[in-house]
């Protein structure tokens, strides 16, 4: 599979792993996984940081990546963390998409400094050095 989520920290912040060339149907499973855990949360505020280390191509219609990406609309969502931000139409493509859904959305270089920014933002998360333990 192309993209698997997890949680880093159970029912706070979700990773997720987007691998090679991504489909709409990648997209479209990985979201439901996404969803499925917000589901899971018994928080109000969830966050999510997406991995695109080892990611390929994406989908180039904005209008069906922002179907796709269903995730996105869900009232759980706080904060959409991408890393690393080298992928310039990746960035545009989540920029654009976080925008039109009215998110919270941030581009980094590296986990820790996604780690480093969610602690400042949630100060009920745990340490950065003990959520990079969890990966």
């Amino acid at each position: 599979m192309a993209v698997q989520s997890r949680w880093l920290v159970q029912g706070q912040v979700i990773i997720t792993d987007l691998v090679g060339d991504l489909s709409l149907e990648d997209i479209q499973t990985g979201s439901q996984q996404v969803v499925d855990l917000l589901n899971e949360s018994e928080l109000d505020k969830v966050h999510i940081i997406g991995n695109q280390t080892e990611m390929g191509s994406i989908p180039i219609s904005l209008k069906l990546f922002t179907e796709a990406a269903g995730f996105m609309r869900h009232p759980k969502l706080d904060w959409f963390m991408m890393y690393p931000s080298e992928n310039q139409f990746a960035r545009f493509m989540a920029s654009m998409t976080s925008n039109l859904a009215g998110i919270n959305h941030r581009q980094v270089a590296t986990l820790e400094e996604a780690l480093t920014v969610l602690t400042r933002l949630d100060p009920n998360l745990p340490t950065v050095e003990e959520m990079l333990a969890l990966v």
